[in-house]
């Protein structure tokens, strides 16, 4: 490599580390008690009076999608989930297993980048939550 390529790589490597930076910043909750009070409103929002066991496939990947938006963004450039939240959502759940959580996650993650869709369903479900949460002093 050339000292030109190398510099440049360097640039982008801090552009990068700037942008998750400012991605990590935008992470809204920290407290993953919470996640089952936001399931509670999650289901109230999608017009559902259901339980996290009796939560539809389609449903419980709409909840990722607000767990992962809420806890930890930058999952969806690739990162690990915040710490805690794997074990919080697979103990609401009753998965046996954290991943699990880590496969729907990653699937619904998918999803969610490709289907234009999904997110215009599920950006304003969000948007509801963090207001109910604001309201309440979280």
């Amino acid at each position: 490599m050339d000292l030109e390529t190398i510099k440049r790589l360097r640039e982008l490597k801090e552009k990068k580390e700037k942008i998750e930076e400012q991605i990590k910043s935008t992470s809204t909750i920290n407290d993953i008690s919470l996640i089952g009070k936001i399931f509670e409103m999650f289901a109230n929002i999608v017009g559902g009076d259901f339980s996290p066991m009796h939560c539809s496939i389609e449903n419980r990947k709409k909840f990722f999608l607000v767990i992962i938006s809420l806890y930890c963004p930058m999952y969806f450039t690739g990162s690990k989930m915040s710490w805690g939240v794997r074990k919080e959502i697979a103990s609401l759940f009753k998965y046996n297993s954290q991943t699990n959580v880590s496969n729907l996650c990653h699937n619904a993650v998918d999803q969610y980048l490709v289907y234009k869709d999904l997110r215009l369903e599920i950006n304003p479900i969000i948007t509801e939550i963090v207001s109910r949460l604001k309201k309440e002093g979280h």
